[in-house]
């Protein structure tokens, strides 16, 4: 437990907005308004960059993955990448989370992987349409929201071992290029959207 979390607890403070300091973080957000957002999916990314002669300060960006973007030669477009002093960070969290609307931050461990997933499939859309059924099977199952959350993951998992035996540069993409992306996930971004977002969770 965080001794800010330990605090709260001790003082029986309920539902106070808290906002973590890190290095690195990471949230998904699923997207249910097409027309405020043009993407189903948003990654948010946090980066706090070190600088020898001046402060240091937070690079956060919007990241949202690009149709065949293996086509185009990247997987994402950058929107609103925002630079951050260590005093502005807090208050740009706290703002941005009050005004969120039409999405959800994703949340479990397995959960953020799929997510993930959906996207890395989105952005290399029509190459899986060119493989064959036996992968295009394992794919679509891992992809299939009316099977269970642990059915869905075994499919995904059986869909990297094709990827790894049969075409590991695209395995590659995936590990580095999205994976890799939601590996410091801040919970503590999830528990402050959902305090202040007023979004309807969806199924």
């Amino acid at each position: 437990m965080r001794l800010q979390e330990e605090y709260f607890n001790r003082h029986k403070l309920v539902g106070v907005p808290l906002v973590e300091h890190s290095s690195h973080g990471a949230l998904l957000l699923r997207t249910f308004d097409p027309d405020v957002w043009q993407s189903r999916w948003i990654l948010l990314s946090i980066e706090w960059n070190d600088n020898q002669y001046h402060p240091g300060h937070y690079q956060v960006d919007f990241n949202m993955p690009i149709h065949d973007g293996h086509i185009k030669g990247r997987l994402f477009s950058k929107l609103f990448p925002t630079k951050l002093a260590w005093d502005e960070y807090e208050d740009f969290f706290l703002n941005w989370s009050r005004q969120l609307k039409s999405t959800r931050p994703v949340s479990g461990s397995r959960e953020v992987v799929l997510c993930a997933w959906e996207m890395f499939v989105y952005c290399y859309d029509s190459w899986f349409l060119k493989q064959q059924s036996e992968l295009k099977e394992m794919l679509f199952d891992s992809l299939d929201m009316d099977r269970t959350l642990s059915a869905r993951y075994i499919s995904y998992q059986d869909t990297l071992i094709q990827l790894s035996t049969h075409h590991p540069a695209v395995l590659k993409a995936w590990k580095y290029e999205v994976l890799a992306q939601v590996q410091h996930y801040s919970d503590w971004l999830v528990k402050l959207v959902e305090s202040q977002c007023s979004t309807p969770r969806s199924k």
